[in-house]
């Protein structure tokens, strides 16, 4: 089969001919129909995953060379022995995951905090012996024809939802997650930062699912957010470049209140973050999930005086797919317009470079192997 495989950080990845998995009795065998792209993608290219900015080796990085790719949707072409639920021909969402189901996190409903997490061609997290070898075993990407997984990561894909936007449902979960942890309550006022990129409109997205009365969309590019707004809602999103005075362009928009809560996507450029949490009411809740690994400056008498809840929130509970997929096949939530770009397996240097240099204002970025 077709594979795209990163050979050395810093250089582009190369399609190789490689063997089709070989699945155990617990696995199953992915025919991959679209893969998502992220923005992790780009930086685990470049070795550049870091949990400090003084610390570039915090996050362990995989030996290479690796398949990438942590997200897909497909066609079930083989079972293991011990696997049910599914069978040959199923339309699946995989979840690329690894986690080890028995540690303290997994036990308590905590199982992004896994001690032996591990992402399919992605980095390599676990903390314990067996987290590690569960990791390796599945530790070849989808960026590829065919994918083995883990029969416990796989969802039944609804036929109305078409494989390329079911690529990015984990994208989408991520925001709504995070929108659960703010707990955005109906009527209320919301900033998203960094709204204008594929993670931050679902964020925008999970908002107005959960009742927000407006969103507040902070970016830096004035033509990105008005496609937002026009893709979502002109009516209930108000635009705010990161050029603008985000503070004082908040407590207009709120009759001088300031927003109930945050929900930050950004990057890279902690200012703005800092300046959204300024922008907080009295008892404002923010929510930290955007990855920056700059230091975040924030008073702490603010923080006290104004009882501001800060937490953060990273990934999604695997039970939270079926939950979109609920609410996407009973007309609750439209992602019918985020899938803007889609590349055939071979062209996927040019669907990451239109990812990370924003070419074309993409929103969903999908492989189709």
């Amino acid at each position: 089969m077709k594979a795209a495989r990163l050979h050395q950080f810093g250089q582009p990845p190369s399609i190789d001919e490689v063997p089709i998995p070989e699945i155990g009795e617990e696995d199953v065998l992915v025919r991959v129909k679209a893969a998502g792209l992220n923005g992790g993608d780009p930086h685990f290219i470049k070795q550049d995953i870091r949990l400090r900015p003084d610390a570039r080796d915090a996050t362990p990085m995989r030996a290479l060379p690796i398949t990438m790719g942590h997200a897909a949707a497909g066609v079930i072409a083989k079972v293991g022995s011990q696997v049910r639920g599914v069978k040959d021909g199923d339309r699946v969402r995989m979840d690329g995951s690894i986690k080890c189901g028995k540690c303290h996190y997994c036990r308590t409903d905590q199982e992004l905090l896994c001690e032996g997490l591990g992402i399919m061609g992605f980095v390599h997290l676990p903390l314990t012996e067996e987290g590690r070898d569960l990791a390796e075993r599945y530790r070849e990407g989808c960026f590829a024809e065919y994918v083995k997984v883990p029969g416990a990561n796989v969802h039944r894909l609804p036929d109305e939802i078409p494989f390329d936007q079911a690529s990015q449902l984990g994208l989408l979960a991520v925001g709504y997650r995070a929108t659960k942890k703010a707990r955005v309550r109906p009527g209320e006022t919301v900033i998203v930062n960094a709204a204008s990129g594929g993670a931050g409109v679902c964020a925008i997205l999970s908002a107005r699912l959960f009742g927000a009365a407006r969103v507040i969309a902070v970016a830096r590019d004035e033509g990105r957010l008005r496609r937002v707004k026009e893709l979502i809602d002109p009516k209930a999103i108000e635009a705010v470049t990161t050029g603008d005075d985000i503070q004082a362009r908040v407590l207009e928009l709120t009759g001088g209140k300031g927003a109930d809560v945050l929900i930050d996507y950004v990057p890279r450029g902690v200012e703005s973050a800092v300046q959204c949490i300024y922008s907080l009411r009295n008892g404002g809740r923010a929510v930290l999930v955007g990855g920056c690994t700059e230091e975040l400056k924030v008073g702490y008498r603010f923080l006290m005086m104004k009882e501001i809840e800060l937490t953060a929130s990273k990934g999604y509970a695997s039970y939270e797919i079926p939950e979109l997929m609920n609410l996407i096949t009973r007309g609750k939530l439209d992602i019918s317009r985020l899938v803007t770009h889609r590349f055939p397996l071979g062209e996927i240097n040019h669907a990451l470079e239109v990812l990370e240099r924003r070419m074309g204002d993409p929103i969903w970025v999908v492989l189709e192997p």
